[in-house]
C-alpha cells in the first residue's frame, strides 16, 4: 500500500486550517492519488506483461483504496493480493506445451503445461507432475489432486510493493504533482 498524505499535520492543525485550505489539501491529495495510481499502473506494465486492460481503474486490481477526507488528509493506493493465474500470461499454445510471457519480451516455453477450464468459468494454466510433488520453481501452486497443479504468476500487490521499494521516481512525480495541484487549487480559492 502506498500512502499519500500531508506530512507533519496533526489533528489540532487540521482543526485550525481554514476550510478552503483544508478542502484544497483534500482535493489535491485525492487527485494526486488517482494520478499516481495511473503512473504506477503504466510502470507496472513495463515490468510485468499483465494483459491489456488488466490494471484499468474499473477492474479494482490497482485502486485508490481510501480517499482523503476533510478530517483525514491521507489517501492510499493498493493492489489486489490474490496471485494472478499464469494462464493470463499465456501467449499461445503449441503442440508440445504453452508459451508464457511474465516479463515483457521474455517468452518461456512450458512443455508439460496446458490450459484448462475452471469451475469459476475462468481458465487456468496447469501441469501434471509425477508422484504428486509440487512443480519445481512454481510460485504457490494450487493442488487439484492426483498430481495436477494450477500455476500462478505474481499478484498485482507483489509487483506494486516491489516498485514502491525500488522506485523513487514515482514518489518524485507524485509529490511534485501534489504540490502543484495544491497551489493551483489555493490560487483558485484566493
Amino acid at each position: 500500500m502506498y500512502l499519500l498524505a500531508l506530512e507533519n499535520v496533526t489533528d489540532t492543525d487540521l482543526e485550525k486550517l481554514p476550510n478552503e485550505i483544508n478542502r484544497a489539501a483534500r482535493m489535491a491529495i485525492n487527485k494526486a492519488a488517482e494520478r499516481g495510481r495511473g503512473w504506477f499502473a503504466r510502470d507496472m506494465l513495463d515490468q510485468v506483461a499483465f494483459p491489456g486492460n488488466y490494471l484499468a481503474p474499473s477492474t479494482g486490481r490497482l485502486r485508490v483504496e481510501r480517499n482523503a477526507t476533510d478530517a483525514d488528509l491521507e489517501s492510499s493506493i493498493a493492489g489486489r493480493r490474490r496471485p494472478t493465474s499464469l494462464a493470463r500470461f499465456s501467449t499461445g499454445s503449441r503442440k508440445n506445451g504453452i508459451h508464457v510471457q511474465v516479463k515483457p519480451g521474455r517468452t518461456r516455453k512450458m512443455s508439460n503445461a496446458f490450459i484448462m477450464n475452471l469451475r469459476s468459468g475462468n481458465e487456468g494454466l496447469a501441469v501434471r507432475t509425477k508422484g504428486g510433488q509440487p512443480p519445481a520453481k512454481a510460485f504457490k501452486p494450487k493442488s487439484l489432486g492426483r498430481g495436477l497443479w494450477l500455476l500462478y504468476g505474481p499478484s498485482v500487490d507483489q509487483v506494486f510493493r516491489g516498485m514502491i521499494e525500488q522506485e523513487d521516481r514515482a514518489y518524485g512525480r507524485i509529490e511534485q504533482f501534489l504540490g502543484a495541484e495544491f497551489e493551483r487549487l489555493l490560487d483558485l480559492k484566493l
